[in-house]
């Protein structure tokens, strides 16, 4: 009675305890779109934006990349093609003999010769294409194209014959992702970017949230979130170029900048963007840049600005424009080393020293003007670079000092005044506000004067 009990035993477990099964990352970073794999959960995103014949598209050996061929159009870095063989590696920590296997609920998809697998060797599932988990996960068993989306699971492990007992298996799921339709803009279906501003930084390209201090045009996502699995916000890909704006498309240099967060029905006030900036650029030096999002699946899509020669910025703008116009484009601008919006470069030197604390409002309303303001035309570039040169020294002596801080709280009042009124009608309202406050104080003084002079005489 005991032997039957432990016999019985044997067979339940070796029936259903598949915590045997490692898979392999190299086999899954190459022939997968992107993944995740915690412990023996795993699920592959098959990304298929840009069509199956652009850039080294189709391929039989690995994803392809279908951004080659530039453009401003939808694309992944990527993509899976249906031919694609899916070699699906994976080790047992057992002894087992069997047939190595990939099946779905309708039975096996594709399965190698059976042998004898040794504990920790190497299984490799190499006869199932993107193609066959298609025909399982879309349109009723019968897309070996891979268009449209689907979501099927699919085991995979070792039985002792096709359709038979299972000796060891695990199961995972696959996600066939197209980009979403979406248009840069938020139109026509309000997915997407809303906009951005890029920043000069040291050695940098910044991009900015509304989250950071003095940004008017900050980067902003549209207010609808995408809702097909595996289209979710993974990260940005910034586009750049030495050149011009034109020149900026998918096969240009660029740089992934990842989210963080979840984004909302009706908001993205949980979606942030987690150091956003294109670094180990050359100073003074003009950019021009273009944004889009990626999705899980490695999908590229809602190129901002999506026109060649968008209407905010001149047309054809390029290096050999004038530096206004270059900082007057929203999507263009010249790293410098003492500019920047990050959140370490709070040191507006004597404005600092003289309130006390550099999250003093007064402060923060300089470091905007100095950052929309200055920062957008030559005059004011060069006068933040003498005030960067000369201000530290200043303002070690203010700092220590009760009588230079009320002097110079005295003398920079004014100068608030005239930043905010900038900030908020614009820089020529307050220069000529000013100046007529100014002359009509001088032509005050000088009646004055001369009106006492003819009384004393």
């Amino acid at each position: 009675m005991h032997r039957l009990i432990i016999y019985f035993g044997l067979i339940f477990f070796s029936h259903f305890a598949f915590s045997a099964l490692t898979f392999i990352d190299s086999s899954l970073e190459q022939n997968t779109s992107n993944y995740t794999l915690n412990g023996t959960t795993l699920v592959i995103y098959g990304g298929t934006a840009g069509g199956d014949t652009g850039g080294d598209c189709p391929s039989t050996s690995g994803t392809c990349n279908s951004c080659i061929d530039g453009g401003r159009g939808d694309c992944n870095f990527k993509r899976i093609s249906p031919g694609q063989v899916l070699n699906l590696q994976f080790t047992s920590s057992e002894n087992i003999s069997g047939q190595g296997f990939i099946k779905n609920a309708d039975g096996v998809v594709a399965s190698v010769t059976t042998t004898i697998f040794s504990a920790g060797s190497t299984v490799t599932i190499n006869s199932v294409t993107w193609g066959d988990l298609c025909s399982k996960i879309i349109s009723g068993n019968s897309n070996t194209d891979c268009s449209g989306s689907g979501t099927g699971t699919f085991s995979i492990g070792i039985q002792s014959s096709v359709d038979t007992n299972t000796t060891d298996q695990v199961d995972f799921t696959v996600h066939i992702v197209p980009a979403a339709t979406a248009s840069a803009g938020c139109s026509p279906n309000d997915l997407g970017l809303a906009q951005f501003t890029a920043f000069p930084g040291d050695e940098k390209v910044y991009f900015p949230q509304s989250t950071n201090p003095g940004v008017t045009e900050p980067l902003e996502f549209c207010s609808t979130g995408p809702t097909t699995t595996g289209q979710a916000y993974d990260a940005l890909v910034a586009f750049y170029s030495e050149e011009s704006l034109a020149d900026v498309d998918v096969e240009s240099e660029s740089v992934e900048i990842n989210l963080t967060g979840t984004f909302g029905s009706t908001d993205d006030s949980t979606l942030q963007v987690d150091e956003a900036f294109i670094d180990g650029l050359t100073n003074e030096k003009p950019y021009f840049t273009r944004l889009a999002i990626q999705d899980l699946a490695g999908n590229i899509f809602s190129l901002l600005p999506s026109e060649e020669n968008p209407s905010n910025c001149i047309s054809n703008i390029s290096k050999d424009s004038a530096t206004d116009d270059i900082f007057n484009c929203p999507y263009s601008t010249l790293p410098l080393a003492v500019a920047g919006l990050l959140e370490d470069d709070v040191n507006c030197f004597i404005a600092t020293a003289t309130y006390g604390s550099s999250m003093d409002k007064k402060v923060k309303d300089f470091r905007k003007f100095r950052s929309e303001v200055l920062l957008k035309s030559e005059w004011g570039t060069w006068l933040v670079r003498k005030y960067y040169k000369w201000g530290s020294y200043l303002s070690v002596y203010i700092a220590h000092s009760p009588t230079l801080k009320l002097i110079s709280r005295t003398l920079l009042y004014p100068v608030w005044l005239f930043t905010i009124i900038s900030l908020k009608f614009g820089f020529l309202f307050s220069f000529f506000a000013f100046s007529l406050v100014f002359f009509s104080l001088i032509f005050g003084l000088f009646y004055f004067t001369n009106k006492q002079r003819r009384i004393s005489a």
